[in-house]
């Protein structure tokens, strides 16, 4: 027994020091990566209340979320998000099962990976590659520009809009050429917008009786790829860019056709092209800034009687005028006017003929910037209807922020936001950050 206990024991001591050789090895190796990770992220809880009946808790979402960059130099990096969701709120007898699917829970592998890319630069020229997500424009409370990405539409336009845009597989290029700074994007992956789905409290009535068919999108390849090109440069003091980019509209046409004596309708994603341009200077206290998209060739709805498919092809103009003022060092305010305007109109499309939307925004902060309220309106003139969307986020800790706001819609309902004039809720957010 002793020479087995002896034996035992100089076994054990021979693991010990050989695991402690293979660590003292492998701990430079550790250190030398060590300083190459970075990660943070956040526990997000929102839970909100429908102000007017059915008075249920529409949302109880709740979110992990995990940033990580590896750093291979100091020009090359690799950079991950993951998202893992689950809203309490869908299991429950108040959605359909298509919604409840859809919103529950995450657990699909493009979604949890929301972006993905290694990113470098070489002297003047610097690229991205992978998922990710592009932001062009200037305007508050709705993307003019800003429609690289298409939209994830469940939360309507409500979502900030980090959150709201759907990540692309793409290549982005950025280069100096003399004064300009240039932007490429070439996009071979192709998403649509992601409509509420059917039985949810955003989701959109079908404006056919007609029977629906499967949704023709196009491939995915380089011929089906989206081409970006963003010009910017400093001139005179002004901030100013113009863009051009060639896209499949992300919302597809409804095209109604007669298949066997029967009416259906055919969904179908189009080739349309838009020129953009942006620009803000800064005067003092105000920063006047706008945003113009002029969309050639884009489908818009027509009453059947007019057009026998339904829709009709255009060009429009969607653009915002607008400045920021700043009051003091507590107070922000913003106003902007938007206005769409639809060429060669015809008698009987759905849209207005010239669209007018004004906003204002206000933000402020107190308590050595630990309280931040602020308050965004936007008026849509056409239908006389308002969303009103005050907010104030608190920071308990520096991990901990606590956020209490509002989505209330008045008017008539009717429109692009009144039909939802029934939606007004209430809603906390507990966010911790590691």
């Amino acid at each position: 027994m002793l020479v087995f206990i002896s034996m035992s024991t100089f076994f054990i001591g021979d693991f010990i020091s050989a695991a402690e050789n293979e660590i003292s090895q492998i701990n430079p190796v550790i250190e030398m990566f060590k300083d190459k990770f970075e990660t943070n992220g956040y526990l997000e809880n929102e839970t909100a209340h429908r102000v007017n009946a059915p008075h249920i808790f529409p949302k109880v979402h709740n979110l992990f979320q995990l940033e990580t960059w590896f750093n291979f130099s100091d020009e090359f990096s690799l950079y991950g998000l993951t998202w893992l969701k689950y809203d309490a709120a869908y299991e429950s007898n108040n959605y359909s099962d298509e919604a409840s699917r859809e919103y529950k829970t995450n657990f699909k592998t493009k979604d949890i990976l929301r972006e993905l890319y290694v990113e470098g630069s070489i002297s003047d020229l610097s690229f991205r590659l992978g998922r990710q997500q592009v932001i062009w424009g200037e305007a508050v409370g709705l993307k003019i520009t800003d429609i690289i990405n298409p939209q994830d539409l469940r939360e309507f336009i409500l979502d900030d809009f980090i959150d709201s845009r759907v990540p692309l597989w793409m290549l982005k290029l950025e280069y100096s050429l003399g004064k300009y700074d240039i932007e490429n994007l070439f996009i071979p992956d192709f998403e649509p917008d992601r409509p509420a789905e059917t039985g949810s409290e955003w989701s959109l009535p079908s404006p056919f009786s007609y029977p629906q068919q499967a949704i023709s999108k196009p491939g995915d390849g380089f011929e089906s790829t989206e081409i970006g090109l963003r010009l910017s440069r400093f001139l005179g003091g002004w901030d100013i860019s113009s863009s051009y980019f060639y896209t499949w509209d992300d919302s597809p046409a409804l095209h109604i056709k007669e298949e066997k004596s029967e009416k259906k309708v055919f969904p179908e994603h189009h080739r349309h092209h838009t020129l953009g341009f942006t620009f803000n200077n800064a005067f003092g206290k105000w920063v006047p800034q706008g945003e113009f998209a002029f969309n050639v060739g884009k489908f818009f709805r027509i009453e059947e009687t007019e057009v026998a498919e339904g829709v009709t092809r255009k060009n429009n103009l969607f653009y915002m005028t607008g400045a920021d003022y700043t009051v003091n060092d507590n107070l922000l305010v913003n106003g902007q006017f938007i206005q769409q305007i639809i060429f060669n109109y015809e008698e009987g499309m759905i849209d207005d003929e010239i669209e007018n939307i004004f906003s204002i925004f206000f933000q402020s902060n107190f308590m050595n910037e630990t309280l931040k309220p602020d308050l965004l309106i936007l008026y849509d003139a056409n239908d006389g209807v308002f969303l009103i969307r005050p907010k104030a986020a608190y920071d308990l800790t520096d991990k901990i922020k606590l956020t209490l706001g509002a989505d209330i819609i008045e008017g008539e309902a009717k429109g692009f936001i009144g039909q939802f004039n029934n939606n007004d809720r209430i809603y906390f957010e507990t966010k911790y950050s590691f």
